[in-house]
């Protein structure tokens, strides 16, 4: 396991069960692979490289989302309209108009962050999320704003400010703040620096010079999306799935209490058993695992191998 992926699966765990947890600067952590290749030259890459859609890029400047359709269009493929497809140069010129670039789901396009996302789930067996954001110099992307999510941020290019609050009951991801109060910390990262922000504590990061940094976030799953996924599953007791009683003469409260009583025990033991194993991971799973490199060189090979001619004095 990556060491970074350890502490913050350490830090993460501990968050949870302190009424008022802590934001934590780790220094120097983020002073190796995989970060140290999200460059800007790589960005610019991927960005050029990739047909990215309106969904996977999110352009803001002091809290305010640039619409979409500003640096998107249509294009077709065979003449099959394709909606939402960035325009590279419309997204530069935000950037270099003071916009912050955030590239959601940055794992697609970072083998190395995908292989992190991967330990982190395991680690935690909660859905892991990455991001990429890109701030030009004495920036802001967001205002005071709280994730509903642990985050663990590492800068990978120039310097970004962070201040961190104190820790507000029932986070909103993104939800906009207003803090009176003066921040718990207060801190200045560096390339290779790391921070952790519990779920639910304002932050705000003004860039510095020209920033890269990339987020790691658990999103831990909730209480009613297991209950939601287990009603939904088939392995669990036919009594989720009992009529309920019709109106006739006696107390019909009583007849529903009684089917919903039987339902929800069924439940609880369902989630109780290995059968919740199921459900769990269905939630804490992804589509954008770490790739496995060197699968199609394979086939090549093999396809290789049985296209070759025989040699001379060898059965053909």
């Amino acid at each position: 396991m990556h060491p970074l992926v350890e502490r913050f699966a350490a830090l993460a765990r501990l968050s949870q069960v302190q009424e008022q947890p802590s934001p934590a600067h780790l220094p120097g952590l983020g002073k190796c692979a995989p970060f140290t290749a999200v460059t800007a030259a790589e960005v610019e890459g991927v960005i050029g490289r990739h047909g990215l859609r309106s969904e996977q890029v999110v352009v803001t400047r002091h809290g305010v989302v640039v619409p979409a359709a500003q640096y998107t269009a249509t294009a077709r493929i065979d003449r099959v309209p394709l909606p939402g497809v960035v325009r590279h140069a419309a997204l530069f010129d935000l950037v270099e108009s003071g916009h912050t670039l955030a590239l959601p789901g940055c794992e697609l396009w970072l083998p190395g962050i995908a292989v992190l996302c991967d330990q982190l789930r395991s680690a935690l067996a909660q859905p892991v999320l990455a991001g990429l954001f890109l701030t030009p110099a004495s920036e802001t992307g967001l205002s005071v704003h709280t994730d509903a999510y642990d985050v663990l941020a590492v800068q990978t290019t120039g310097s970004k400010r962070w201040r961190v609050f104190a820790k507000r009951p029932e986070p909103v991801r993104n939800a906009p703040v207003d803090v009176s109060d003066e921040p718990v910390l207060d801190v200045v990262l560096q390339q290779g620096d790391a921070l952790f922000v519990p779920r639910g504590c304002p932050h705000v990061a003004s860039a510095e010079s020209f920033s890269l940094h990339v987020s790691l976030g658990v999103q831990a799953m909730t209480a009613r999306e297991v209950l939601v996924a287990a009603m939904r599953s088939a392995t669990l007791s036919a009594d989720l799935d009992a009529p309920m009683p019709y109106r006739e003469v006696g107390d019909l409260n009583d007849r529903r209490a009684a089917v919903l009583r039987r339902a929800s025990e069924a439940l609880l033991t369902g989630l109780s058993s290995d059968q919740a194993d199921r459900v769990y991971q269905a939630l804490s799973s992804s589509t954008t695992t770490a790739p496995s490199p060197g699968r199609l060189r394979r086939l090549e090979s093999a396809a290789e191998m049985t296209d070759s001619p025989s040699w001379p004095g060898t059965a053909p």
